[in-house]
C-alpha cells in the first residue's frame, strides 16, 4: 500500500483503514497458506470445497432447469386459473 508523505492525521487514518480492508500480497499469501494447512488437517472441508466448486461449475444448468420449472409452474397455474379452479391450486 502506498504511504502518505504528509503528516495529515486524517490521511493517515484513511490509509490505515484501507490497509485493514485491502490485504497486502504478503497477507494474501499467508491467508492462502493457512487455508491449505486447514484443508490438510480437516479433509471434510476439502470435500465441501470440491462440492461447492462442482455446483458453481454447473450453475448454468441449474439456472436453465430452474427457469424451465418456473415456466412449467406458470403454465400449470394459468391452466388452473383459466378453468376456474385456481383457488384449489393455490390453496
Amino acid at each position: 500500500m502506498a504511504t502518505v508523505s504528509s503528516t495529515n492525521p486524517l490521511a493517515e487514518r484513511i490509509e490505515k483503514f484501507f490497509s485493514v480492508l485491502i490485504p497486502s500480497d504478503a497477507q494474501l499469501e499467508e491467508i492462502s497458506q493457512r487455508a491449505a494447512v486447514d484443508l490438510e488437517k480437516r479433509p471434510q472441508f476439502y470435500f465441501l470445497k470440491s462440492l461447492l466448486m462442482a455446483v458453481a461449475g454447473y450453475s448454468y444448468i441449474f439456472a436453465v432447469v430452474g427457469i424451465l420449472i418456473g415456466i412449467l409452474l406458470a403454465l400449470v397455474f394459468y391452466v388452473f386459473n383459466h378453468h376456474g379452479v385456481g383457488a384449489y391450486a393455490i390453496g
